[in-house]
Formats: structure tokens, C-alpha cells, sequence
């Protein structure tokens, strides 16, 4: 009889095991916008400054199932994260102040997950400094000089 209930007992567990619904990964899919933004749940997440990006984001288990939570930026003053509107499982990344923080994943009010996240700062400026200064070239007239007033029209 204690064998039966044992054995009963191991397939139990082990039938509760194949429906595992906790928390395995995030799923990202359909990531458009700036092309330099990297959204990888497994690796890390980076935005240039000013940018944005969306991705679809599911969050599975172990059973392969989706479940319901949400994504949240450890400080929004860096990264912003907002839910879509439009699509349930849509989300926006806005790079706003370059710096370091983490996107947090929460199901049932529990953190889940915490992923680095950097928002890059631009490169600099690939233009000559002169140009990139609003200093004019040399090859550019003033304003007002003569050399920059328009040819009169014939008549």
C-alpha cells in the first residue's frame, strides 16, 4: 500500500511539474523603430538617447504558456517604458536621459526578472567643428554682403 501511494505520489508531482506555469522567459517580437535599439530579455536592453522602439512582448512559462504581467523601466527619468494601446502585448521604449538602469518584469506583483538596460548618449558630431558650430565657412557670404544678394531679375 505505501508503494502505491509513493508511486502515486511521483506521478503526481511529476504531472504537476509538466504544467508548470511559472515565469521562464520574455518573448520579443515585431521590434521596429530605431535600428540601433537592442530589446534582448536574455542578454541586455539598449536605446540611443532620443530614440524610441516597440516590441511585442509575451511573457511564457514553463509550460509555454503566455502569462499576464507587466514591464516596467527601473527609472523612467532614463528609460521610459509604455504599455501600447493599440496592442496588448505592445510595448514603447523611449531612450530619454542617456545612463544605466533595468527593465523589471513583475507577474502578480512579484519581480520576476530585472534586466540591465543602457540608454546610449549620440555620437558625436561627424561634421567640422566650424559647421557644427554655426560658425559659417568660408566658401558661405554673410548675410548682407554683397556677394550673397540674389542677381536682379531682367526685365
Amino acid at each position: 500500500m505505501r508503494r502505491w501511494l509513493f508511486g502515486l505520489a511521483v506521478v503526481s508531482a511529476l504531472a504537476a511539474g509538466c504544467h508548470d506555469n511559472s515565469y521562464m522567459s520574455a518573448s520579443v517580437t515585431n521590434q521596429k523603430g530605431d535600428p540601433a535599439a537592442v530589446i534582448d530579455f536574455k542578454a541586455a536592453i539598449s536605446i540611443p538617447e532620443g530614440s524610441a522602439a516597440t516590441a511585442d512582448i509575451a511573457l511564457i512559462s514553463h509550460s509555454n504558456k503566455v502569462l499576464s504581467g507587466d514591464i516596467q523601466s527601473g527609472d523612467p527619468t532614463v528609460l521610459r517604458i509604455l504599455r501600447l494601446t493599440t496592442d496588448p502585448s505592445g510595448y514603447a521604449f523611449l531612450g530619454s536621459t542617456s545612463g544605466k538602469t533595468s527593465v523589471l518584469v513583475t507577474i502578480n506583483g512579484q519581480q520576476v526578472q530585472s534586466v540591465s538596460a543602457t540608454v546610449v548618449a549620440p555620437p558625436t558630431s561627424s561634421l567640422p567643428p566650424t559647421v557644427d558650430a554655426g560658425i559659417p565657412s568660408v566658401t558661405t557670404p554673410e548675410a548682407g554682403a554683397p556677394e550673397a544678394a540674389l542677381p536682379e531679375a531682367a526685365p
